[in-house]
């Protein structure tokens, strides 16, 4: 892009070569492009991957893209809302840009990120190739279940490498950050001009820039991300007019129950403008209201979400949260909510009735999950 090889706002079919973004009544008027797969606003599917384990078959960027199982093992990438409309993760539109980069220059991924990223930002003990090559073999920390045993044959290989694939440490993802930072303040342009930065640190979309989380401005601006593989949960946030930040790396699927605390502590002792502590008073639900929660819903773009009842408490499992079950704490009736994460939830119904809808409210947008039973 800074080399003026792609443009942020063209159609990304008029440069991919060997595979194409499927045209249907969504694609008629607004098109998939490379500013809308940064900003998860292409309208495109698939939250995340699992990966393969070290015993199964590993298929081709352009079988995943469409599905082709096997080898794949998660739904096929393509676009069910117009592009531009919304805000929603999609790992699958990464997959389509680590595509575009690799069609366009004719060069493997790594290869790529290696000389444009991580070498420029000093990332020197990062890589993208998948699996680890044998000279970082064994380098890994073991990815662990919440259960607390080890993922069954070590760590998975991502294919979707843009998505999925970065091998880091906490001191790789701070220099990153911190020449995001030096480029946004006009100190440097290793990666990114001056203005690029800017652009890469505005809101496009909800709240998220081009590639990032970002939220406030001046003092309060910074820029996140977080990352969730099989047995391994991590965050960064990077204040860049504080020229402060953190980034936490676990190996377990646990991990948010550590990283969250550890933000807060963090935001307390260096008085950063958010991720401070919220106290909230828990409503007393009756048993028999909760029972009536419990159920599956199915959001279209989010999966299947299975709400259960136990022992008077609710709990909830959903695919873009990851693996574990996590308890829905009560602000009242019918609104609860995640001890570690943003999100709010909310039971609708029609008198008398029992709910039939879960409104899932992520920052500006709100999401509805209907029961199936």
């Amino acid at each position: 892009m800074e080399e003026g090889k792609l443009s942020l706002d063209e159609d990304v079919n008029g440069k991919l070569t060997s595979w194409k973004v499927p045209e249907n009544e969504f694609t008629k008027e607004q098109k998939v492009t490379l500013r809308r797969l940064l900003t998860h606003s292409a309208g495109l599917t698939v939250h995340g991957f699992p990966g393969y384990a070290s015993d199964e078959p590993v298929p081709t960027v352009v079988q995943v893209l469409d599905g082709v199982k096997p080898p794949a093992n998660t739904a096929a990438v393509r676009v069910d809302t117009e592009p531009g409309k919304i805000w929603r993760y999609s790992g699958g539109g990464f997959t389509v840009m680590q595509l575009l980069l690799t069609d366009v220059t004719g060069r493997a991924f790594p290869e790529l990120m290696s000389e444009w990223v991580l070498k420029p930002a000093g990332m020197t003990h990062s890589t993208y190739q998948q699996p680890l090559p044998n000279e970082k073999a064994g380098q890994e920390a073991t990815p662990y279940r919440g259960s607390g045993e080890a993922v069954k044959g070590g760590p998975h290989t991502y294919p979707e490498m843009a998505a999925a694939g970065l091998w880091t440490t906490p001191s790789d993802l701070g220099h990153m950050a911190m020449e995001v930072e030096r480029e946004y303040h006009g100190a440097s342009q290793k990666i990114l001009t001056q203005g690029m930065a800017k652009q890469y640190l505005t809101v496009q979309k909800g709240e998220w820039g081009l590639g990032v989380g970002v939220k406030g401005e001046g003092r309060t601006l910074q820029f996140t991300h977080g990352g969730a593989n099989e047995g391994y949960r991590c965050d960064f946030v990077e204040f860049p007019e504080l020229h402060q930040g953190a980034a936490i790396m676990t190996n377990s699927d646990s991990g948010g129950q550590v990283m969250a605390p550890l933000l807060r502590a963090i935001a307390k002792e260096y008085g950063w403008p958010d991720f401070a502590v919220t106290e909230k008073a828990l409503a007393n639900v009756g048993t028999a209201v909760l029972n009536s929660y419990a159920g599956e819903y199915l959001e279209e773009h989010a999966g299947k979400i299975s709400v259960t009842a136990k022992d008077g408490k609710l709990y909830l499992k959903a695919e873009p949260l990851g693996p574990e079950t996590q308890e829905l704490l009560p602000e009242s009736a019918t609104e609860f909510f995640l001890l570690n994460e943003t999100l709010k939830f909310r039971f609708e119904a029609k008198p008398g009735k029992r709910p039939d809808a879960l409104v899932i409210d992520v920052g500006p947008q709100s999401f509805t999950a209907k029961r199936q039973k």
